[in-house]
């Protein structure tokens, strides 16, 4: 049975988070590059879950914007290549107002994908993930978890 008083203190408290988050509160992002969602995430598990009152908060990890880079240029991809490349001898602005990509940025992003995934192809046994990020990984492994992706960061 829930404790009613409990759960809309909680409710509050939530509110109150995210409505702080969305007034430009949200310290965290600017400086770690994880972006609101990771944000609200360690504010939920560490304030709000409270497993004796059924208020749970899935276990996650994150990867930084930085972090994540880093694992890239490791496998010699480098994302500011790749876009100086993507924006060469395309018209930025008449592309936004057309609202519609054109055949060559299309090309582009198809050639820059396919080297991407062309990356991942090699031997990655030279290519160490964050200690958290494995921690977790060997965790869902052992419990056979289920897990989902989700950008949050500075690459939204």
């Amino acid at each position: 049975m829930i404790n009613v008083n409990k759960f809309f203190s909680t409710v509050f408290a939530i509110l109150l988070f995210f409505n702080n988050t969305a007034n430009g509160m949200d310290q965290n992002s600017d400086n770690t590059g994880y972006g609101s969602k990771t944000d609200n995430l360690i504010f939920l598990k560490k304030y709000i879950e409270n497993p004796g009152e059924n208020i749970l908060v899935p276990d996650f990890t994150a990867v930084s914007n930085n972090e994540t880079k880093t694992l890239l240029e490791r496998l010699e991809i480098n994302l500011d290549q790749y876009w100086a490349h993507l924006i060469s001898n395309i018209d930025l602005e008449n592309l936004f107002q057309e609202n519609q990509l054109s055949e060559l940025f299309i090309s582009k992003l198809e050639e820059i994908s396919k080297n991407i995934l062309g990356a991942f192809d090699k031997d990655l046994n030279n290519v160490t993930l964050p200690e958290k990020v494995q921690q977790f990984i060997n965790q869902a492994n052992n419990k056979n978890w289920h897990l989902m992706v989700r950008s949050t960061g500075m690459e939204d």
